[in-house]
């Protein structure tokens, strides 16, 4: 009798254990940026319902990864893997509402979506809410929210977070005007390529701010 529980168990949990295995293979794929071979592999686990591949189907079609850009193929995915929880989905869900892209723009549509990941605490969300909270776009502007929020996605080495961070630092938003903290945070995202992060450094250093004077 124990041997067959133990069969039963490992012939219940083998489908579980290919799909975990399928969806591995797919992520690593995309880690690599090979987009033709994470797409086949994705595609199948999202037609069967897998919300994770169902939410890396719609970015890739987002932002054209190994497929040609389709808005409207991107929004049928993202909703699909948001409605079953998925962050990530919830996110570029949230995104798509921020940006307009394929979709009217809709900054509380947005923020719904940024929400409910940010509540999953998906550093992406967390670092999108917070720039809502900051700039007033779909909910009331709110520096105390947006610095939490922003600090939290920064601490997780989101570039986009710790480039709004050097900008309250910088304009005192919420935080003392302090431009050495606005450096700090400009120099974290630079160095991950945030373009607007380098632009910014790059005034400051010219200006003498918070760092040496470089011209």
């Amino acid at each position: 009798p124990v041997v067959s529980v133990i069969v039963l168990l490992f012939v219940l949990s083998f489908p579980n254990y290919l799909v975990a295995a399928e969806l591995q293979s797919a992520l690593e794929a995309h880690e690599r940026g090979d987009y033709l071979t994470a797409m086949k592999e994705f595609r199948p686990l999202a037609e069967k319902g897998n919300a994770k591949a169902q939410a890396y189907m719609g970015s890739m079609y987002l932002e054209g990864h190994g497929v040609l850009r389709d808005y409207g193929t991107a929004l049928s995915w993202l909703r699909r893997a948001a409605d079953q929880g998925d962050p990530k989905g919830q996110n570029d869900l949230g995104f798509m509402y921020a940006h307009g892209a394929g979709v009217s723009r809709d900054y509380s549509e947005a923020v719904k979506w940024f929400s409910r990941a940010a509540e999953q605490r998906f550093p992406r969300a967390q670092s999108n809410l917070g720039v809502a909270y900051l700039e007033g776009q779909g909910v009331s502007q709110d520096y105390s929210k947006a610095l939490k929020l922003l600090r939290d996605a920064a601490q997780q080495d989101v570039s986009e977070a710790e480039g709004a961070l050097g900008n309250m630092y910088r304009r005192g938003q919420g935080v003392q005007q302090d431009y050495a903290q606005a450096v700090k945070w400009y120099r974290q995202a630079a160095e991950q390529g945030h373009c607007d992060a380098q632009i910014n450094l790059g005034i400051l250093c010219a200006q003498g701010r918070g760092i040496q004077q470089d011209l």
